[in-house]
């Protein structure tokens, strides 16, 4: 009975900070909302895609010969192929194969809900495996760095996408993709990397891109949101985009 509960304690523990930001981001979604059964099957699609990353990121490691114990560089390219590469793309595959050719995908606010939507099935796993093993101090620390970083990289992801599937006439939709899977993929990198290292200082940095992240989600929702071509009349406020980060940020949107 008593390991019951713990392990109840444990699964509990791990898919709190999931389900906050899965209802957070999902409410978002105020004008034309997804059908539950589209995002349940998102949250599922990232929790089973948790197998295939943890399988091709052996294969990978044995392949490149490579681990993070060795050098600082040679973490880095750990962490870039073995952890961020693999994660992220299995969100890009899910979100891209999966929900993209759905006609329910009618906005580019949906990227944002399906992709973090993938994210939080892949952070349940990952996290209720990181809890069971390590305990509840360490369900602590990822309820406020781990899962939240994941459902950043997925909003970016998405961010992108659904700005490629409805955007005509501009770059074209494959260089979209690209930019936020790389932005994202980058991110990860670096996140981790400056965790890996343990320097003290050096946690303080994938703080600050945490946070930024965390920015970027909320100012990449608004202005989905600001846009929704389901957004009842009147229509007046127009939050614009460009392709510069920096430039977005200015008027209260982008990195």
């Amino acid at each position: 009975m008593e390991n019951i509960l713990n392990i109840a304690g444990v699964v509990a523990l791990a898919l709190a900070p999931v389900i906050f930001i899965l209802i957070y981001v999902i409410t978002k979604d105020k004008y034309d909302r997804e059908p539950l059964p589209y995002l349940i099957a998102a949250f599922t699609l990232g929790a089973l895609g948790a197998y295939p990353v943890v399988k091709s990121s052996e294969f990978l490691s044995e392949l490149l010969n490579i681990s993070e114990n060795q050098s600082s560089l040679h973490l880095l390219v750990y962490i870039f192929v073995i952890i961020a590469l693999t994660e992220e793309l299995m969100k890009y595959l899910c979100l891209t194969l999966f929900f993209y050719p759905l006609k329910k995908f009618n906005e580019p606010l949906d990227g944002i809900i399906y992709c973090v939507s993938i994210s939080m099935g892949f952070a349940a796993v990952e996290n209720i495996i990181y809890v069971y093993q390590s305990g509840f101090a360490t369900g602590i620390l990822r309820m406020f760095t781990a899962v939240p970083s994941h459902a950043v990289f997925g909003t970016i992801i998405g961010y992108y996408v659904g700005k490629a599937k409805f955007t005509e006439g501009q770059k074209p939709k494959i260089l979209l993709h690209l930019q936020g899977f790389i932005i994202a993929l980058i991110l990860h990198t670096l996140y981790d990397f400056f965790i890996f290292l343990d320097w003290g200082v050096s946690g303080l940095i994938s703080i600050a891109i945490l946070i930024k992240g965390i920015l970027f989600a909320r100012n990449a929702i608004q202005i989905r949101l600001a846009n929704s071509p389901f957004r009842p009349a009147p229509t007046e406020v127009i939050i614009e985009e460009t392709d510069n980060p920096e430039a977005e940020e200015m008027i209260g949107s982008e990195l």
